[in-house]
């Protein structure tokens, strides 16, 4: 008779290391600046800008509790003074949006929301499972309070970087970003193309960044960018790109790379071969980079070309 192994109980996950005196004070710092903000009212304002690098600093603190109460910090300063000094508190959130540490994005990301909320006078909508990424909730009075209150400028820098951190490697990000996004844009093409410029330099800046994490943020973003408005950004964005292979900086390079890959993977078949004239001689110098990693990329690029246009057009890459 075959006897049956018993399983055991799975493995438990090792307890949280006990806090030590330093994190006890780094949390108890922080729950004095979390109800500081009620307790002071307006008398508070002048320490936002000391508050600020100490509140952004437990977001991504290696223990948890500290973390938990330095989003509440957060959350609490943006609530009670996000109204009236919103030009203080903006930059140093945005700031940190594209930090290395996905943790500290994502609660960025939150804390952006809230105040974003807070100036367009609204609340978080919901995300269902069936949903699409694009079906926008936020209505024109939220967008408009926003664009008054933050001006045009800003507004698209901020916009620009939401719309890329929706591109981010982690799940958790991705999905703060989106919620942010649904409740205060009310329509997606057209506030893209109303941003374009700016996203466009952001999109850049992040394919020479030495972080791959960033690249492959950027990448995606331009990937997704090319599948909600095609041509008129395959016309403009091509030419910049093989410029950027040009460079001498290696990080530069393989964000190219990547860029060229996702472009290429998210258009269609039409779009691919309207723009062989414009993809072929990036593909082609990218294939034969002095750097092993750039030449890798390239050919990931190179394959998705293969696939969507065949032999009889790809060959000339070779």
């Amino acid at each position: 008779m075959r006897r049956v192994a018993r399983r055991g109980p799975p493995p438990r996950s090792p307890p949280p290391r006990p806090l030590t005196v330093i994190d006890q004070v780094r949390e108890g710092v922080l729950w004095v600046l979390c109800f500081s903000p009620r307790t002071l009212g307006s008398r508070y304002a002048p320490f936002i800008a000391h508050a600020l690098p100490s509140v952004l600093a437990g977001l991504s603190d290696e223990i948890e509790p500290v973390r938990e109460v330095a989003m509440r910090a957060g959350q609490v300063l943006v609530l009670t003074h996000g109204k009236l000094h919103f030009d203080e508190i903006l930059p140093a959130i945005e700031s940190r949006l594209f930090d290395d540490g996905w943790r500290l994005r994502q609660s960025s990301v939150y804390l952006l929301g809230d105040l974003l909320y807070l100036i367009g006078g609204t609340k978080a909508v919901g995300i269902s499972g069936g949903m699409d990424e694009d079906d926008a909730q936020g209505n024109a009075k939220v967008a408009e309070a926003i664009r008054k209150a933050l001006g045009a400028e800003r507004r698209a820098s901020i916009l620009a970087s939401l719309y890329m951190i929706r591109c981010d490697v982690n799940m958790g990000v991705r999905q703060g970003a989106l919620q942010v996004w649904k409740t205060i844009v009310p329509n997606t093409p057209r506030t893209l193309r109303e941003v374009m410029p700016v996203l466009t330099s952001q999109i850049i800046t992040a394919l020479a960044s030495s972080s791959e994490d960033m690249r492959t943020i950027a990448s995606r973003a331009l990937g997704d960018i090319v599948r909600k408005l095609g041509d008129s950004v395959l016309n403009d964005m091509v030419p910049f790109l093989q410029r950027g292979l040009g460079s001498g900086d290696e990080n530069m390079r393989e964000g190219v790379c990547l860029g060229l890959a996702e472009m290429i993977g998210c258009a269609t078949k039409e779009q691919v071969e309207d723009n062989i004239p414009k993809l072929l001689p990036a593909v082609r110098e990218a294939l034969c980079d002095e750097s092993g990693e750039v030449r890798r990329h390239a050919a990931a690029a190179f394959q998705k070309l293969y696939r969507v246009v065949g032999s009889s057009t790809a060959h000339l890459v070779l």
